[in-house]
């Protein structure tokens, strides 16, 4: 097995807390859990799950590029204002700029 996915799937299982932690967020047992980190793979019926369990940290693609092959597949719709996504360090802090018509007038 690749020695940088093993290290990723192990990297996935800390964030979550520990393979305890996330078996429980997952309804599955601990050493199912440690069975994804030994052989650096998650199933792919797992990963959408598991990418929420760790707030998007680490996305459905990096995790298994051969069943997301673009980076944004798998993510949630942001567009449809999904509350998981409040404290995503991906969404930006601030709220996006009105756009200009060049037509504006400025108070002054």
């Amino acid at each position: 097995m690749n020695t940088s996915k093993q290290n990723l799937v192990k990297v996935v299982i800390a964030l979550a807390g520990g393979s305890s932690s996330l078996a429980r967020a997952l309804g599955l047992t601990p050493t199912a859990v440690m069975k994804w980190g030994n052989n650096g793979k998650i199933p792919p019926t797992r990963v959408i799950p598991v990418s929420a369990a760790i707030k998007w940290i680490v996305t459905p693609h990096q995790l298994r590029p051969d069943c997301y092959p673009f980076p944004t597949d798998g993510l949630p719709d942001r567009a449809a204002g999904d509350s998981k996504l409040e404290n995503d360090p991906i969404t930006p802090s601030s709220p996006p700029s009105r756009p200009t018509t060049g037509e504006e007038t400025h108070d002054e």
